[in-house]
Parts: C-alpha cells; sequence; structure tokens
C-alpha cells in the first residue's frame, strides 16, 4: 500500500511530504513492516507548497517468553530520513 503524509514545519519553512510504500508480512512470533519512499503524485484535493522528503526503514516485533502472566515483545526500528530542501 501506498500512503502519503505532510508533516508541519515551523514558519518560513516549507512543510514536507512524504509518499510512502509500506509492506508487511507476518510470522510465527515476529512482524515485519518495511516502508520507503516513492515517487507517487499524491491528490490532497487542494494546492500545498511542500518539499518533498524521503525515508526508508522497517519495523521487526519479536514475541518474547512469558513472564509470569505478563506477554512481552522486543521492537527494533530502524529509519533514514532526508528531510529535504535546505534546513
Amino acid at each position: 500500500r501506498t500512503f502519503a503524509t505532510v508533516k508541519k514545519f515551523p514558519f518560513m519553512m516549507d512543510d514536507r511530504e512524504f509518499v510512502n510504500r509500506i509492506i508487511w508480512k507476518l510470522e510465527e512470533g515476529k512482524t515485519m513492516i518495511a516502508f520507503e519512499s516513492v515517487d507517487n503524485k499524491a491528490d490532497y484535493g487542494v494546492s500545498l507548497r511542500t518539499t518533498r522528503g524521503w525515508m526508508r526503514g522497517f519495523w521487526l516485533i519479536e514475541d518474547l517468553p512469558l513472564r509470569g502472566r505478563a506477554k512481552q515483545c522486543r521492537v527494533t526500528f530502524v529509519s533514514q530520513l532526508d528531510a529535504g530542501g535546505v534546513i
């Protein structure tokens, strides 16, 4: 799936637009989610002054053994981000 979002930036800076493709995979005891920017054009229904940002990364969520009756998991998050333009 492809998702688009616009992040508000402070006064005198263009807002940043990110358009990302997201995929996920479920396996026994773990969930993997990967995302990467794509060049698709998003239609917001209005004209926006934005600068296109770029990012890629993934989430890995792994079940851990029960500790008493409490369920636990380990979460690993890795990403790269280029906010684009001049900051």
